[in-house]
C-alpha cells in the first residue's frame, strides 16, 4: 500500500479494499488500528458496562471478515472482568451515521421528561425555574 499518484496517503476506503484483497501492508495497518480500537472499546465497556454496543459509520462498512477480529479481541479482554460478553453490532447506512448525536440527545430528553417535580429534578442535578435564581446551599 503506497501513496496515490498525488503523493497523498491512501483513503480509509482504499485501505479496507486493499486488505480485503489480501494486501499485507494494508492488513498490518488495519490490525494496528483495530488493536487500538479494541482497547478503546474495552475501556468504554469496563467503564459503562452496557448491554449492547452499536458501532456505525465507515468502520461498519468494512465487512465481517475485517470486523470479526475486533469482536474476538474485545470478548477476550472483557470476559474476565465483566463475566460475560457484550454483543457488538456494526450498523452502516444513512440512519446510523446520524445517530451519534441524536441518540444521546433523545435519551437525555426522555430522562428529563420522566422526572417530575423539583425534588427529582434536584436529585438529578437539574435546576428548576423556581430554584434557578437562588444561591447554592
Amino acid at each position: 500500500m503506497s501513496a496515490d499518484g498525488t503523493g497523498q496517503p491512501p483513503s480509509t476506503e482504499a485501505i479496507f479494499r486493499a486488505a480485503a484483497d489480501g494486501d499485507e501492508s494494508a492488513r498490518c495497518v488495519l490490525d494496528r488500528a483495530f488493536d487500538y480500537l479494541a482497547a478503546a472499546i474495552v475501556g468504554f465497556l469496563h467503564t459503562f458496562d452496557p448491554e449492547l454496543l452499536i458501532l456505525g459509520g465507515n468502520i461498519a462498512a468494512a465487512g465481517p471478515q475485517l470486523l470479526d477480529p475486533i469482536r474476538e479481541d474485545v470478548a477476550r479482554r472483557t470476559r474476565i472482568l465483566l463475566g460475560r460478553e457484550i454483543p457488538i453490532v456494526f450498523r452502516n447506512g444513512w440512519l446510523w451515521r446520524r445517530c451519534g448525536c441524536r441518540g444521546p440527545s433523545l435519551l437525555a430528553a426522555r430522562c428529563v421528561e420522566n422526572l417530575s417535580g423539583p425534588v427529582r429534578m434536584q436529585r438529578a442535578g437539574l435546576r428548576t425555574q423556581s430554584h434557578a435564581n437562588s444561591e447554592p446551599e
